[in-house]
């Protein structure tokens, strides 16, 4: 992303993808060291954050993502809760209609095609490839039914 939308834009990723990081007393030092590392630069070259999505913590997170928001910060949520093998669009977890209901924010659907390709689950490195990206028009959120949101939200990614 360029310079002025990578800062203004904070990605959410796995809090469980860096165990080793959060729960350093179930790993070896040179396990803590590697993730937490990883975590660190996540952070500050990504503006990322950890939103957990098998543990406790959604209160902090979603506090996290008001006060984000409350500063003009963009949240970015991958819907799905996993990369897929062959691009295909795999079902929405209702947490994307949670958080929007909750903090009250609009959803721009973006769709990412050619990702798989370019940096595949397996690979540790990106390929080089194309990535295309669309955005479909913001969806104001008017409803508590979190389940019928993410459905919408997929619907409106689906027809990019």
């Amino acid at each position: 992303m360029p310079a002025e939308w990578r800062y203004s834009t904070a990605p959410a990723m796995s809090k469980e993808f860096f165990q080793a990081h959060f729960y350093p007393r179930e790993h070896s030092w040179r396990a803590w060291f590697t993730n937490s590392l990883n975590y660190y630069l996540a952070c500050l070259f990504f503006n990322a954050f950890p939103l957990p999505q098998r543990e406790a913590g959604a209160r902090e997170a979603m506090a996290h993502m008001g006060a984000l928001a409350s500063r003009g910060v963009s949240i970015l949520i991958f819907p799905e809760g996993r990369i897929t093998d062959d691009g295909a669009i795999q079902p929405f977890q209702p947490g994307v209609g949670m958080l929007a209901s909750r903090l009250g924010l609009p959803i721009v659907p973006i769709r990412l095609e050619g990702l798989h390709q370019v940096l595949p689950r397996n690979q540790r490195w990106p390929r080089p490839g194309r990535v295309r990206v669309i955005f479909g028009p913001p969806i104001q959120v008017q409803s508590d039914n979190y389940a019928a949101i993410a459905a919408a939200v997929e619907e409106a990614i689906r027809a990019l």
